[in-house]
């Protein structure tokens, strides 16, 4: 949801339709700004890579209005790498 938000505000394709190995698709969301794009409901901890080269904006999935997402921003590598903890992630 947070790609479909994004594509909406601003006015351009980013969401990648094709299926295939997860491995195949450890890149930017948005590659001409080489910038990726974490979705995360409402209370919950975003799941990021363990080690992160690009910047990642952060969206929050609204956990009352369908179709509502926040967009909080955009986090540095450097954030995502020293701010992550397995320990927040609900499996």
């Amino acid at each position: 949801m947070g790609e479909a938000a994004l594509e909406k505000l601003f006015n351009m394709n980013i969401i990648d339709w094709t299926v295939g190995d997860s491995k195949d698709y450890h890149h930017p969301d948005v590659p001409w700004y080489r910038v990726g794009i974490k979705s995360v409901e409402k209370w919950k901890f975003p799941i990021i890579f363990k080690d992160n080269w690009y910047p990642q904006i952060i969206c929050i999935i609204s956990d009352k209005i369908k179709n509502l997402v926040f967009v909080c921003g955009m986090a540095s590598p450097k954030v995502l790498n020293n701010y992550k903890s397995d320990d927040l992630v609900i499996v």
